[in-house]
């Protein structure tokens, strides 16, 4: 790949055909947004301008889905780097038609916004909701979704995908049920890896039926696991340093990763660790409400397994542990009316563990 422009020197902007040069350009159409009543929209105009500054580095907002909110300071030039490996692996070319969809107070939509100044795409809008595709009438050639909206399209509008020629997902992981959907589809469809630290996504995989493929690693980033089996991750272009992650993971001889898990969900029962995301696997193909598997104090285990399921209470049939191992079947099933969410969707694991202990 060619190296990137300075940061100064990505100023144009194309939004709904219309070409917007230059910083006072920009700036005009900023004061629009913010004028417009559209939360994202002033959200879009807070970013531009702050590309736009002079300055070397932007703060970004990490989603809180795994801890408390934090802000971190990341570099302009990482997140060139960042968006041209997007435009590089997705053939994305000048003129080419994004839909913006995320808000970009965080780090998905800045960066649907940034490729698209710097691969000179033509990015439209047409709201913010949990169906994006509801209103749109004309073919895209990429965008981004979390999985709530790509499902929500799914089953309110799903021949509006036939306008899609790719999309990626990220923010949360894609569960099965939505990834047999996907799978159906014309669009090509990715799982994407990454986090607000990697500066959006380092790693992707195909959405199929065929089989469990793992995320592979996009040029110029390298991985490993240390002695914890988290994921390490080597990307001197886009990371001052190598960053240790939370993931638990295991790499095959292709040098694809599987995600097993984060750390911090697994669970010390009796000595024995089970990882929470590996129960959730096999227990969501037969309950069809969010859960979430968490280890709550207990005098006798340490921790035990608790299966929190979204929504009122109802009976089901408990041959649905029989998939587990002994030590990983629940000692109790609590039903929360509704769960804690962070803003790309993911489920806040340590919320609810305080609102159960409460």
């Amino acid at each position: 790949m060619k190296s990137v422009p300075h940061h100064t020197e990505v100023n144009s902007f194309i939004y709904k055909g219309n070409v917007f040069n230059g910083t006072p350009a920009i700036t005009d159409l900023c004061t629009a947004f913010r004028s417009s009543g559209d939360e994202c929209l002033s959200d879009l105009a807070d970013f531009l301008l702050c590309w736009l500054d002079g300055s070397d580095y932007i703060v970004l907002q990490t989603s809180g889905s795994t801890g408390r909110p934090k802000q971190i300071k990341v570099s302009k030039k990482a997140m060139l780097v960042s968006a041209q490996k997007t435009l590089h692996f997705f053939n994305l070319q000048h003129g080419d038609k994004a839909l913006l969809c995320l808000s970009p107070k965080y780090i998905a939509g800045k960066m649907m916004v940034l490729r698209s100044m710097l691969g000179r795409l033509n990015l439209l809008y047409y709201g913010l909701s949990s169906n994006p595709l509801r209103n749109l009438n004309e073919s895209i050639d990429f965008v981004a979704m979390v999985p709530a909206q790509a499902q929500e399209v799914y089953l309110e509008t799903k021949a509006k995908f036939d306008l899609i020629t790719q999309l990626i997902i990220g923010g949360a992981a894609v569960g099965q049920e939505l990834k047999s959907n996907l799978a159906t589809l014309q669009t090509k469809c990715w799982e994407t890896y990454g986090m607000t630290e990697t500066v959006s996504h380092i790693a992707l995989r195909t959405i199929s039926d065929e089989g469990n493929n793992g995320f592979n690693p996009l040029p110029g980033v390298d991985i490993s696991i240390n002695e914890d089996r988290c994921l390490l991750i080597d990307a001197p272009d886009l990371l001052e340093k190598p960053l240790v992650t939370n993931d638990l993971v295991d790499i095959s001889d292709d040098g694809q990763f599987h995600l097993l898990g984060r750390i911090d969900n697994v669970i010390n029962t009796g000595g024995v660790k089970v990882v929470s995301e590996q129960i959730e696997n096999t227990l969501s193909a037969f309950i069809k409400e969010r859960i979430a598997v968490v280890g709550l104090p207990d005098i006798k285990w340490g921790q035990r397994v608790v299966l929190v399921i979204e929504g009122d209470h109802y009976e089901f049939d408990e041959s649905i542990f029989d998939d587990l191992k002994k030590y990983e079947k629940p000692k109790e099933i609590i039903f929360l009316k509704s769960f804690p969410i962070s803003a790309t969707g993911k489920i806040k694991r340590s919320e609810i563990k305080e609102l159960l202990s409460q």
